[in-house]
C-alpha cells in the first residue's frame, strides 16, 4: 500500500498509513453474509458458456470459515482505490479470503478465477467480459463482438473502457483471482495496462496473486505508484 489511489495487501503485513483495530484472528463483529453479485445473479446478463460460469462464482465459505477480520478490514480501506494487489504464497488463504469478503462486502462485487485453460488474452478478457455483465449489462458487448472479428485485443479493451466510461453505475468491485496464472504474452500486459490505467471511477479491481509469481509488471507498478 503507497497511497490513497493504489492499493496492495499481503498477509502479515501492514500497509502504511492503514491503523486497524487489533483483532484476534477467527472472531466475528456478527455481520450477516450476504450472495455476491455474479453473473448468475438477478442482473439481466448475457449467459456465458457452462465452462465459464464456474468461474464466476467465488468459492462457498465453507462452516468452518474463520473470519480474518483484521484482513476483512484492510480489504474494506484498499478498495477504495482503483487497484488492490492481493499477494500470498499458495496454500495460504487468498481465495478464501477474497470469497468471505465478498461475501459480506457493502458494494456490488463480480469474480472471475483464472485457470491453466484461460489465461491467455483472448480467454483472459472473456471472462472478465462476462463478469463485469453482472455490474454493467451489456458494456462489453460490443468489445468481445471485436474479439471475434478482425480488432485485436487492445482495441477490444479500448472499446470496453469506453463503454465502462460511459455506463453510470454504483461504486463497484471486480475480482480477479489467481492472476498469476495469466500468460507472459505481451499483449495480456498491454491490455491489461490499458485498462488498469482508465479504470472508470466507479470500479474498483482486486486481483489476487501466488507470491513469488511472475505478475505483469503493470500490476506491480499501477498497485505501488503515487498520484
Amino acid at each position: 500500500w503507497s497511497g490513497p489511489t493504489r492499493g496492495r495487501v499481503e498477509p502479515g503485513r501492514r500497509p502504511s498509513g492503514v491503523h486497524p483495530q487489533r483483532v484476534t484472528a477467527g472472531s466475528s463483529d456478527g455481520r450477516t453474509l450476504r450472495p455476491v453479485v455474479t453473473a448468475s445473479g438477478t442482473a439481466a446478463v448475457t449467459v456465458p458458456a457452462s465452462h465459464v460460469r464456474a468461474k464466476l462464482r467465488p468459492p462457498a465459505v465453507p462452516p468452518h470459515y474463520v473470519r480474518r477480520a483484521r484482513l476483512i478490514g484492510l480489504l474494506d480501506e484498499a478498495v477504495a482505490a482503483p487497484l488492490t494487489l492481493l499477494v500470498a504464497p499458495a496454500g495460504s488463504g487468498k481465495t478464501l479470503l477474497l470469497a468471505g469478503w465478498a461475501a459480506e462486502a457493502a458494494l456490488p462485487t463480480a469474480w472471475f478465477a483464472l485457470d491453466d485453460g484461460n489465461c491467455d488474452a483472448t480467454h483472459l478478457w472473456k471472462g472478465v467480459f462476462a463478469a463485469l455483465d453482472a455490474l454493467s449489462p451489456g458494456c462489453g458487448d460490443e468489445a468481445r463482438a471485436m474479439l471475434r472479428g478482425p480488432g485485436t485485443v487492445v482495441e477490444a479493451i479500448g472499446r470496453l473502457v469506453d463503454d465502462l466510461d460511459r455506463s453510470s453505475n454504483p461504486d463497484s468491485v471486480l475480482v480477479v483471482d489467481d492472476l498469476h496464472l495469466v500468460d507472459a504474452d505481451p499483449v495480456v500486459g498491454e491490455s491489461l495496462a490499458l485498462f488498469l490505467r482508465h479504470l472508470p471511477p466507479w470500479l474498483h479491481l482486486v486481483a489476487a496473486s501466488r507470491l513469488g509469481a511472475d505478475v505483469p509488471e503493470c500490476l506491480r507498478r499501477l498497485a505501488t505508484e503515487r498520484r
